[in-house]
């Protein structure tokens, strides 16, 4: 059976995500469906790809412009276990779709956020990776 991730937020909602230390990493966070605010600290990698991603799911023909926007990021150390090196992302019903963060290989936060949401995300993360 799969392992659940650690701290799951539901419904999120009110996204951002803000450069951290020089681009060594991302600060992404919102409210979950409890109201509770919930921050993540995702190496810059994972969040290029997790734009890029979003990019792929919400706007296809723009994909070719954003990757070649997208400059090699290193990859980070997978032994640190606050730090989300990796998040995954399924399209689910009912206009949703749902990140699972993981710190190597094991998923550390989850949550669902409707794809109007993942558009204001995906622009907001646009404004960090494009010059």
């Amino acid at each position: 059976m799969p392992q659940l991730p650690q701290d799951r937020y539901g419904l999120s909602h009110s996204l951002f995500a803000t450069p951290k230390r020089a681009n060594e990493s991302v600060v992404i966070g919102g409210l979950a469906d409890d109201e509770r605010r919930w921050i993540r600290i995702v190496s810059y990698r994972a969040a290029q790809l997790l734009w890029l991603t979003l990019t792929q799911l919400l706007y296809p023909d723009e994909l070719a412009e954003a990757t070649a926007f997208a400059n090699t990021a290193p990859m980070r150390s997978a032994d640190l276990p606050t730090i989300t090196t990796h998040i995954h992302v399924a399209d689910k019903e009912d206009d949703l779709i749902e990140f699972v963060g993981f710190a190597g290989r094991t998923p550390i936060w989850s949550a669902d956020i409707r794809k109007e949401e993942a558009r204001r995300l995906c622009q907001s993360l646009a404004k960090l990776f494009q010059p």
